[in-house]
C-alpha cells in the first residue's frame, strides 16, 4: 500500500507542477491513500486542507472517523 500511495503523491504533484488545481475528488483519492496506507496524521492534514478549502463530503468526514475510532 505504500507503494501505491506515494505513486498517488506523484501524480497529484505533477498536476499541481502543471497548474492542475486539487479538486475535492482528489483530495479524497489522497486522503483515502493515507488513509489505506495507514499513515492517519497524514490523512487527518488532507482531511483539514479539504475542511479549510471546500466543503468536504460525506466521504471524506466517514473516512477520518473510521481512521480514528
Amino acid at each position: 500500500m505504500q507503494g501505491l500511495c506515494e505513486q498517488t503523491i506523484k501524480v497529484l504533484q505533477l498536476m499541481e507542477a502543471e497548474g492542475i488545481e486539487l479538486n475535492l475528488l482528489m483530495l479524497n483519492v489522497l486522503l483515502n491513500a493515507f488513509s489505506t496506507a495507514g499513515r492517519h496524521l497524514e490523512a487527518l492534514s488532507v482531511f483539514n486542507h479539504i475542511r479549510e478549502t471546500v466543503r468536504p463530503l460525506t466521504f471524506s468526514s466517514n473516512l477520518i472517523w473510521e481512521i480514528f475510532s
